[in-house]
This record gives structure tokens, C-alpha cells and sequence, in this order.
């Protein structure tokens, strides 16, 4: 019998069984190991975008507020500090008439204050100032105060948890 017709006996001896069972059991441990660190790891971007940006998305609107009349509001200053809702507000009496906004500061979050000597808004937590109309006066912040919808009802100054259009 020439050598090339002998049977190859290699394939079906018990050691190359055992190593392709050996090879199959690796790769089933590697499938194993894999699906156990994906699904250990795959609810970390949920996590993660539930705590830096979901909150953003979470606000519902406060019911509007009935604060009274401009003659009873502003008797010694032109400015009032009140809530709405969750949100901090400030209501400024000029010449163009009774401004709302929301004293959330545009950059990074933080509560700016009133300052009447300066005419300005001040955020300390970034140094940002905005203007009395809202605009931007200093950076960082790169966008306006929220100005908030204001009606008068009734001889009544009412302020609405809703941006002004």
C-alpha cells in the first residue's frame, strides 16, 4: 500500500478528540466570558446618561403664578426674587416694562444674583454676568437668561413657567 493511501488514523485518535473538545470548550468559555462583560458593562451608558443628562429633560412646567399688581410689587425697589416651581426667579421693573427670568445660569447651571448697583445679573461660580435685558455681559456663559412669559390678568402680574417668545 503506497504511503499516500494509508488512512489517516490522526483524525479519529482519542487525543485529537479530546483537544478539539478542548478547543470547542475554549471557545465556549471565551463566548461566555464575553457575554458576561457585555452585560455587565452595557447598562453603564444608560446610568451614566440618566445622571449628567436626563435631569435637563425631567422639568415639568409649574403652575402659573399670580404675584398682584405692579403698584403693589415694586413699591421700594424695581426687582422682586421669587419661586416658580423649581426654578428661582426675578422680576424687573425698567422702561421697557416687567422682565421675568429664570436665574439659572446658562453656562454651567449655578444661581446668578441680582446686582443693583452694577445693573446686572452675576454668576459666582464662573464669574459669567449677563445684563439687565438678560443678554450676555461677560462670558463664559455663551446664551442669554431664560426670559419668561408674563401677562397681566385682572390687575394681576402673572408669571408662566414658559420661555418668551
Amino acid at each position: 500500500m503506497a504511503i499516500s493511501e494509508q488512512p489517516n488514523h490522526a483524525e479519529h485518535s482519542p487525543q485529537s478528540v479530546s483537544e478539539d473538545e478542548a478547543n470547542e470548550r475554549r471557545r465556549f468559555a471565551r463566548l461566555l466570558l464575553a457575554g458576561a462583560i457585555t452585560a455587565y458593562a452595557a447598562p453603564f451608558p444608560y446610568v451614566l446618561y440618566q445622571f449628567l443628562v436626563a435631569p435637563a429633560f425631567r422639568h415639568k412646567p409649574a403652575s402659573p403664578l399670580a404675584l398682584g399688581s405692579a403698584e403693589s410689587l415694586f413699591v421700594t425697589q424695581n426687582y422682586i426674587a421669587t419661586k416658580l416651581g423649581d426654578k428661582n426667579v426675578m422680576l424687573l421693573r425698567s422702561a421697557d416694562g416687567i422682565k421675568a427670568f429664570n436665574l439659572r445660569c446658562t453656562h454651567a447651571g449655578c444661581t446668578v444674583e441680582w446686582q443693583p448697583n452694577m445693573q446686572k445679573f452675576v454668576c459666582h461660580c464662573h464669574g459669567g454676568e449677563f445684563h439687565a435685558d438678560g443678554s450676555v455681559a461677560k462670558i463664559p456663559p455663551t446664551k442669554p437668561l431664560e426670559e419668561l412669559t408674563i401677562k397681566h390678568e385682572n390687575g394681576q402680574i402673572v408669571v408662566y413657567d414658559a420661555v418668551m417668545r
